[in-house]
């Protein structure tokens, strides 16, 4: 029963206790009010109000029966002080007080409010994050993060979700009952399959010539990071992808990603962009300089540069990513302004390779949710971003920055990882600490010794009395003496941690006692598996694969640069060959 859960329980316990106290103070009374009334009647305490009634027999033992109630509430007082006394130790907390929570401790931590982040079940209740704090998860794989965790608050939070849905579980179990009960507009962003929405970045770049060049830099770090070997080739590959964007925008070709890679493959392409450069002034006056510092370089090093651009964007030769990025079927920038669930699937197998796609995805989602801080009537909403797989996100900048303001946008962010350590992989140590101080952790039984002890010192020390015994042996007799002392020894040892049952949790907030909890698994709790789910219709895409052609297709200027060089090799054999005819003539002239 839901109300003997949770904090229900510890209100019920704290009644017994009072109930109990209630009971030996009238048992204490009825006993000396026998022995000085000298009254031949059974008083028991189930009808003990009887001695109220016969007062107006015997006045006399109304003084008897106040005497026995103020002897009765004294012993009373006494026994409730001897014990105190005795289960009171000055020094238990003298080299730390660390210990779990009770019921009443995880009430004042915020572990039980309506709304929020599900974290674990304590005394049958769902312990709930509230607010909006962000809650960082780890454990490792097989662990019960899905099923305890993800599945759980997709079933339970009603507004606008953003999901990281590898293997396509959440959508398969959660899709359609948070379209069909929540009333949330439900999409599926799965770029390596045919049946998906679509989601095209570059449509989302700003409009504003002020904004459009630093949105569109952080889109070329997204897909051409920083790698080994010379600094040269990755940024002068981000100067030419800024350039091809920005003549995508700025001319009458289809903006998309894609289309960046066509472009850098056609036929030719480097007269195709120095006629670009020379003829035509409608552009960005970035596209001009960009364009001009690849072009300057020298033809080995142009080649190169073009190779390491191309490479980064081979991906864009599969026809089925290039149709999941060629329109867009949802606005990232309406989360807040209406009910809307976007899971973003993927397989294992190619998380790595389309890892880039979902990282400018996660930017431009964070970038959109704090431009602008949001109005209760114009973007009611708030944003659940449930990050599982959170490492293949490759390196978010603005989340890093962002933690700490994201809940004045009504934006929360659930981190799921394996190991603390995936947090480094895209992340300076420095940086880490911005999320391994997310207030709120929830830590399931650790494969890592490295996280078991920061979980250890994380969860404190305690105070224990540690008996020793030592004996002498003489000739004469034997002795044997006992000392006592404090010591300082961890709440949980790191093996303990790593031993936890299959169905713990530990959830930790700063600034309160931990809570030793269980998983909220799904399938296991009667009020969500009996939950109508359901899968949502996702629409089939058609892919095209785009000819490559052959001719100068860049000949639709008025002069194209292939004649103005072949004008100009011409014009210059024609000069050798007018001095080499003068030279001769002037020779013979001469000779003659």
């Amino acid at each position: 029963m839901k109300l003997l859960n949770g904090i229900n329980r510890w209100y019920l316990f704290q009644a017994i206790k009072i109930l109990l106290v209630a009971y030996v103070f009238l048992q204490i009374g009825i006993f000396i009010f026998k022995i000085i009334s000298h009254l031949k009647i059974n008083i028991t305490i189930f009808n003990s109000w009887h001695v109220f009634s016969i007062i107006q027999y015997y006045p006399n033992i109304f003084h008897e029966l106040t005497l026995s109630l103020l002897c009765s509430f004294g012993a009373t007082c006494v026994i409730i002080f001897v014990y105190l006394i005795s289960s009171y130790h000055p020094d238990k907390s003298i080299l730390g007080d660390a210990h779990f929570a009770s019921a009443w401790e995880a009430k004042k931590a915020g572990f039980f409010e309506s709304e929020g982040i599900v974290v674990g079940k304590y005394s049958g209740s769902p312990i709930v994050s509230g607010g909006f704090e962000h809650v960082l998860t780890f454990a490792p794989a097989g662990s019960g993060k899905t099923t305890a965790i993800a599945i759980p608050n997709l079933l339970i939070w009603k507004e606008s979700c953003v999901v990281n849905d590898p293997k396509f579980e959440l959508f398969n179990i959660t899709s359609g009952y948070r379209k069909n009960i929540f009333q949330n507009d439900v999409f599926l962003w799965s770029p390596t399959k045919t049946k998906t929405h679509r989601y095209n970045p570059l449509q989302f770049i700003s409009t504003d010539k002020h904004k459009r060049i630093g949105e569109i830099q952080l889109i070329a770090h997204t897909i051409i990071p920083n790698g080994q070997g010379e600094p040269i080739w990755y940024q002068s590959s981000r100067e030419l992808f800024l350039a091809l964007i920005l003549y995508l925008i700025d001319s009458d070709e289809i903006s998309t990603l894609p289309n960046v890679y066509v472009i850098s493959k056609r036929h030719r392409f480097n007269e195709w962009l120095t006629d670009l450069v020379e003829n035509t002034t409608h552009l960005d006056p970035e596209f001009y300089r960009n364009a001009s510092s690849y072009l300057n370089t020298a033809e080995k090093t142009r080649a190169s540069i073009l190779k390491t651009f191309t490479g980064y964007l081979e991906i864009f030769a599969n026809p089925v990513i290039n149709a999941s990025v060629s329109d867009s079927d949802f606005d990232l920038r309406e989360l807040r302004k209406k009910k809307m669930t976007i899971y973003i699937g993927f397989s294992e197998n190619e998380k790595e390779m389309i890892s880039p796609l979902l990282t400018i995805f996660w930017q431009q989602l964070i970038s959109f949710m704090t431009t602008d801080m949001p109005t209760p009537k114009t973007e009611p909403y708030a944003v659940l971003c449930l990050m599982e797989e959170f490492s293949i996100l490759g390196r978010l900048v603005n989340l890093k920055s962002s933690l700490k303001i994201l809940r004045g946008y009504r934006v929360r962010v659930l981190i799921i990882i394996q190991y603390l350590a995936q947090v480094l992989e895209h992340y300076s140590k420095a940086e880490g600490e911005a999320f391994k101080n997310i207030k709120t952790k929830v830590i399931f039984a650790l494969d890592s010794l490295e996280d078991a002890e920061y979980v250890s010192k994380l969860l404190g020390m305690r105070t224990k009395r540690v008996t020793q015994r030592s004996q002498s042996v003489g000739s004469n007799n034997n002795s044997s003496s006992h000392s006592h002392h404090l010591q300082a020894v961890p709440l949980m040892r790191p093996e303990e941690i790593q031993r936890l049952k299959s169905i713990d949790a530990i959830v930790i907030r700063t600034g309160h006692a931990p809570v030793k909890a269980k998983q909220y698994r799904w399938y296991q709790t009667s009020e969500l598996k009996k939950l109508p789910c359901g899968v949502i219709k996702v629409p089939e895409q058609n892919p095209v694969i785009i000819p490559f052609e052959k001719n100068n297709d860049f000949e639709s200027s008025d002069v194209t640069s292939t004649k103005k060089i072949a004008d100009l090799e011409a014009e210059k054999m024609k000069i050798q060959a007018e001095f080499l005819t003068g030279a001769v003539l002037n020779a013979l002239q001469g000779d003659q």
